[in-house]
């Protein structure tokens, strides 16, 4: 493992409570979520008559995920997004 892969080697002094903290807050971009993303502000940004979408899959794909990205970048970009509802059956 290279300098620049990995976690930080400091980590390794921490305390467990320290380092579980680090591992339940990291993230990693995953290319299929970084594509769902793109096309969904392509959407939201350009969205040909567009008034509603739908967002759906299997428990723990990343649809909370790619929902807080594009609001995020929203915000960021000092634009307004629609209200998100969610519903779970």
């Amino acid at each position: 493992m290279s300098d620049e892969e990995g976690f930080p080697k400091q980590l390794l002094e921490q305390s467990i409570p320290e380092r579980i903290a680090y591992f339940k807050n990291y993230t990693m971009a995953h290319p299929k979520l970084l594509s769902a993303s793109q096309k969904l502000m392509l959407t939201v940004e350009e969205p040909a008559a567009t008034s509603l979408m739908f967002l759906f899959g299997p428990t723990g794909v990343g649809k909370t995920t790619l929902l807080r990205r594009m609001r995020h970048h929203r915000a960021k970009t000092g634009k307004l997004y629609a209200k998100a509802e969610t519903y779970i059956t």
